[in-house]
């Protein structure tokens, strides 16, 4: 019997275009299932984050574009993307320790209320960078943005949104809310 190199199961999943699919899935119940159960935003919010760090990391690495366009993300932005990385990771193993000094979040806290989406949409998980606050329901907003672009291959790596290009963790009315 031949052994297999690598084991690939795609439960429907099969490129990038899936997967991204499977985001906006992911975004839909986090968005409008916070105000079930926090347990039931917890879990969804871990569904989020994976998928996220997933199609940035592993499902968009094959092309140039993709490599480009990541290459001009902007300093803030790459953070954003560096703590979905640490959350993601974080949830998933039992200790996170490679590579923790480079964790730009220095505090995630359960579900919460710090904003007019959190109040309609239901409790967060609310993360602090740079001294500042911000609920994973606005920080969805330029992650969305950033996959439309960073899949859409007729989109030039000069043409970055404006949500990703100007995104700044000094713009969040989160912490005005928390402290």
């Amino acid at each position: 019997m031949k052994s297999q190199s690598k084991l690939t199961l795609f439960y429907g999943i099969s490129n990038k275009y899936d997967l991204f699919k499977k985001l906006k899935y992911d975004l839909n119940k986090l968005l409008n299932e916070a105000n079930l159960d926090r347990n039931i935003t917890i879990y969804n919010t871990f569904n989020f984050l994976i998928t996220a760090w997933h199609l940035h990391n592993d499902w968009t690495k094959e092309k140039s574009i993709y490599i480009e366009k990541k290459e001009k993300l902007p300093y803030e932005f790459k953070e954003l993307i560096k703590a979905i990385k640490y959350l993601a990771n974080g949830s998933k193993h039992k200790e996170l320790t490679k590579g923790i000094e480079k964790n730009p979040i220095q505090e995630a806290t359960k579900p919460i209320i710090t904003n007019y989406y959190d109040y309609i949409y239901g409790e967060q998980v609310t993360i602090k960078i740079n001294d500042k606050y911000e609920s994973l329901s606005l920080l969805t907003v330029p992650l969305m943005d950033y996959f439309e672009w960073l899949l859409d291959d007729n989109k030039t790596a000069d043409e970055i949104p404006n949500s990703v290009d100007k995104f700044s963790f000094d713009s969040i009315c989160a912490s005005d809310m928390i402290n």
